[in-house]
């Protein structure tokens, strides 16, 4: 019995520290209350060929984003900026202590994620963060509506305010936005993919040149 109080208590307090850490990451990363972001994104996807594309991201607190670009771009469904919305809402789950893991000679802490309600989108989540930088290297999403998302973040000049220098996404191709140009082109390949049984996951990888961050950005950017 004393055990097992034992182990409530242990669990309880590696939850609360979890729950801790990712609050200061979201208090930090608030301090982006919008930002303007030139990128450079290219989509690997076997069956599917798409050359690099130039663009840019509009991001606006809490939830607003838009993404510019001339050329084809295939994103993830809800963008490159739901982990956020998702992760960093820290009254929405319970957070989970589960040690730590050396990624690129950097200690990373890991957390789980759990749901607190049934009705919430969120499944399980995973998150691999730097203590001291409250930066956040590696995520596992799985929702109800996008499936298991990977992502990989890299930093560099906007560290500080939790901004990487790339993202690179995996997930299953039928959750990426698939624009309309190449739309048929993709159901006739994912067919085949499909047929052949061949792998269903595609990455997309995000490298952020610039960030104009918190110069005002006009809702009418997002209509």
């Amino acid at each position: 019995m004393l055990c097992c109080c034992a182990t409530l208590l242990l669990q309880n307090a590696h939850g609360q520290d979890g729950a801790t850490l990712l609050k200061s990451a979201e208090k930090k990363f608030n301090a982006v209350k919008n930002y303007k972001a030139e990128v450079n994104i290219k989509t690997d996807v076997s069956f599917i060929k798409i050359v690099p594309v130039n663009a840019f991201i509009y991001y606006k607190q809490p939830d607003k984003m838009h993404i510019e670009s001339k050329g084809i771009a295939i994103l993830p469904k809800q963008g490159p900026d739901f982990l956020f919305a998702t992760l960093l809402n820290s009254e929405n789950f319970i957070a989970v202590d589960m040690g730590t893991q050396l990624y690129n000679n950097i200690i990373l802490k890991i957390i789980k994620l759990l749901p607190k309600s049934d009705t919430s989108d969120l499944v399980l989540g995973t998150v691999w963060i730097d203590a001291s930088t409250l930066l956040i290297y590696k995520t596992q999403v799985t929702t109800k509506s996008r499936g298991t998302v990977d992502l990989e973040f890299t930093y560099g000049k906007y560290a500080n305010y939790l901004l990487p220098d790339k993202v690179v996404f995996e997930m299953d191709v039928n959750k990426f936005k698939i624009p309309k140009a190449i739309a048929a082109d993709y159901e006739s390949s994912a067919q085949k993919q499909k047929n052949a049984k061949q792998a269903k996951r595609g990455k997309v990888t995000i490298t952020y040149k610039t960030y104009i961050l918190n110069n005002g950005i006009d809702d009418s950017v997002f209509k």
